[in-house]
């Protein structure tokens, strides 16, 4: 090939490159939820327990799981868990544990706690708060699941 040609070539190359790797971030990041730091592939959810005081619920309808899911990954992260400071506050008397089983990271989640007025999980290290959209949708998940 010529020098002329290769100028020619060389601007499509590199944009090809670059728009294959964005897609390929795009798909990544939609096939993907990031909960409580950890990164896991939608396919990997299986199931998620919710334990109450009474009872331990398992929810197994993957896209209530999902929906679940999607809802945890929004949760903001706050301070630092400090073993000093532990428990953090006043255990929260409808949902002890929020647990998330998958197969490739085993089960991610942690305890909610009442820190004054906000509702947060403790997981990983950190305490992360709780939205209305997640208890929503945990309460409509636990009308199918089934007690363990």
């Amino acid at each position: 090939m010529d020098e002329e040609t290769m100028k020619k070539k060389y601007p499509i190359v590199i944009l090809t490159g670059i728009f294959a790797i964005c897609m390929g971030i795009a798909i990544y990041l939609f096939t993907h939820t990031s909960i409580f730091n950890f990164r896991v592939s939608n396919s990997d959810f299986t199931s998620v327990i919710i334990q109450t005081k009474e009872n331990n619920y398992q929810i197994t309808d993957k896209k209530t799981v999902l929906k679940i899911a999607k809802a945890a990954s929004k949760m903001k992260k706050g301070s630092k868990v400090d073993n000093g400071q532990f428990p953090p506050g006043k255990q929260y008397d409808k949902y002890y544990k929020l647990l998330f089983q998958t197969e490739s990271k085993g089960t991610i989640g942690g305890s909610f706690w009442l820190q004054g007025d906000l509702l947060v999980i403790d997981s990983n290290g950190y305490y992360w708060s709780v939205s209305d959209e997640l208890l929503n949708d945990i309460e409509k998940g636990l009308k199918n699941s089934k007690q363990l």
